[in-house]
């Protein structure tokens, strides 16, 4: 082979080495750029292991991706490492789904109304190596173990016509998210029949 064939081949292998190495690195890594980004920027705006009610979207809004504006959205940057988080939320008379986000963009957990029995949704969020103790787990509907420390958590719920916005905001307010199980409070009027 001449030298300057050989020396061809071996520039075409080492082109085509790098381009699957920085292909595989930006599929690998980019999801975590993703949510490192998403996690700081709702740190900032929102605080760690709070819920945050959105106003309702419109065509300038971008707090989520592709916001629909039939749904209201609240959400909470989570953050397992001083232990489980416990959750709380009414179900109203109308569409709601939660959707939890691992760090690396995975959605790891969804639920909707449909799914759900009983007036409210509970939740005990776990870290990936927390253990269980069947007393906690007695507390809970739904024990959700998380494959990352520090993630999304995302509800969405349709307002409708504008007669079910102040019961929906109601029921949306009552949210809770603590490091501690809450005692049991009584359920407004409103939610699911």
């Amino acid at each position: 082979m001449p030298e300057s064939l050989s020396s061809l081949v071996i520039w075409l292998v080492g082109v085509i080495a790098l381009s699957i190495a920085i292909h595989a690195a930006v599929v690998f890594f980019y999801p975590y750029l993703v949510m490192t980004f998403a996690f700081r920027e709702g740190l900032r705006q929102f605080g760690r292991n709070t819920i945050t009610h959105s106003e309702r979207p419109t065509a300038a809004y971008r707090g989520v991706v592709r916001p629909s504006p039939d749904l209201s959205y609240s959400g909470c940057v989570y953050d397992l490492s001083e232990g489980p988080l416990y959750l709380r939320a009414i179900v109203p008379n109308t569409y709601m789904s939660l959707s939890m986000y691992a760090n690396n963009t995975d959605n790891f957990f969804r639920i909707n109304d449909l799914e759900i029995e009983g007036p409210e949704l509970k939740i005990m969020l776990i870290g990936p190596s927390d253990a269980v103790t069947h007393t906690a787990v007695s507390r809970m509907s739904q024990v959700v173990r998380s494959p990352s420390t520090k993630g999304i958590l995302l509800f969405r719920y349709f307002q409708g016509d504008e007669l079910q916005t102040e019961e929906l905001e109601h029921i949306r307010h009552q949210t809770v998210i603590s490091r501690l199980p809450q005692p049991e409070y009584a359920l407004p009027s409103v939610g699911r029949r």
